[in-house]
């Protein structure tokens, strides 16, 4: 099991369990507070080796689901990381009626050892996985800066030059193809910048996330010349770079969207804080589409791209996007992520082989 959300150790998801012998295992999932656990808390807080429970004292929500296994009782061992709370916590299950022999536990605290020093490169390698993506992020966003908005700026100041020096005879005809010349290279040079302000690591530098949208909406108005309110519900809380990030472009393309598409006259983003998630609310009273046309096949690449981008990156961070739409009716899109930065555990589950990476197995003896 894995910390997630509120106080480190207060509360503890179920990443995986394993057994020798098949039969039932506690549901991926399942949550157990620490408050709720005897001696748990003092688990969590480092101020106990171990814990054994009778499955008789666990909490009635999750009662059922370890003596559904067979388990009697229950050896709990902490993931101790490098200082703080435990990254998470072995839980060992044994269907025996004696319970956990010394040397048992002994094994098991040499395992959840392992496992928790296998837990703690499998984030450092994300860290530095995050910090790589940030790096190349950051160099698109000068490579797009020094070429595509500086050669758009160029191409505006050529064509207002040529209009100021031509002929009054050519000027009506040509004005008009060179104000389409002109508008093309704004809207270019304004979704360039956009892209800059996206990709660069520093929006959310000297700015909280509720400050960065705030920004991102004011600029999106002046430009789009549609009215862009921020609100934020909930206590806001401290999210992990990566989850800011990832709300902060969901926005940004939410609000692209709503420009290139939408036809809209007002738009909201709305962030709210509920607990163990946080989400992002995009609205806009617009022309509205059919969500489930987009999934029939047909090529949309106007449509349709910016809408799975969004998907595959909230999923990969293990949240979920919802889109409500329908003709005429506007569109409402809503991204939800952990507030916990998830991936890490979810990978250290999946790329597991064994019990001793964190999770729940079954000991016959």
């Amino acid at each position: 099991t894995a910390p997630r959300g509120g106080t480190p150790g207060d509360r503890f998801v179920l990443l995986g369990a394993w057994t020798r012998k098949g039969g039932n295992c506690p549901p991926p999932g399942e949550q157990l507070c620490a408050s709720g656990v005897p001696g748990l808390a003092d688990l969590a807080a480092r101020r106990q080796a171990f814990l054994v429970l009778k499955t008789g004292e666990l909490p009635v929500a999750t009662r059922g689901s370890w003596e559904a296994s067979g388990a009697r009782s229950v050896l709990f061992l902490p993931l101790d990381g490098p200082g703080g709370p435990p990254l998470g916590v072995l839980a060992v299950a044994s269907r025996g009626r004696f319970g956990f022999p010394r040397g048992t536990v002994r094994a098991y605290q040499t395992a959840a050892s392992q496992a928790a020093l296998a837990l703690q490169n499998l984030r450092l390698m994300e860290e530095a996985r995050q910090a790589a993506v940030l790096r190349e992020r950051q160099r698109m966003a000068h490579e797009i800066h020094d070429t595509l908005a500086q050669g758009f700026t160029s191409i505006i100041m050529t064509v207002e030059a040529a209009e100021a020096n031509l002929p009054a005879a050519q000027a009506p005809e040509a004005r008009r193809y060179l104000e389409g010349v002109r508008r093309t290279a704004r809207e270019n040079l304004a979704e360039s910048r956009r892209l800059v302000w996206a990709l660069r690591p520093e929006a959310l530098e000297d700015a909280s996330l509720p400050e960065a949208l705030e920004r991102l909406a004011a600029s999106w108005s002046e430009e789009s010349g549609v009215a862009c309110g921020v609100a934020v519900t909930g206590a806001p809380l401290p999210l992990p770079a990566a989850t800011e990030a990832i709300l902060l472009r969901t926005a940004q393309e939410a609000l692209s969207n709503v420009r290139k598409h939408a036809a809209a006259k007002r738009a909201a983003l709305t962030l709210s804080f509920m607990g163990d998630v946080v989400l992002l609310d995009a609205q806009d009273d617009g022309a509205g589409f059919d969500p489930e046309a987009l999934n029939d096949g047909a090529p949309r690449p106007e449509s349709g791209f910016g809408l799975g981008a969004m998907r595959e990156r909230i999923e990969g961070a293990g949240g979920t996007l919802t889109v409500e739409s329908a003709a005429g009716e506007g569109t409402t899109l809503t991204a939800s992520l952990p507030m916990a930065a998830e991936p890490v555990a979810e990978q250290a589950a999946e790329r597991a082989t064994s019990p001793v990476t964190g999770g729940a197995k079954e000991e016959e003896g």
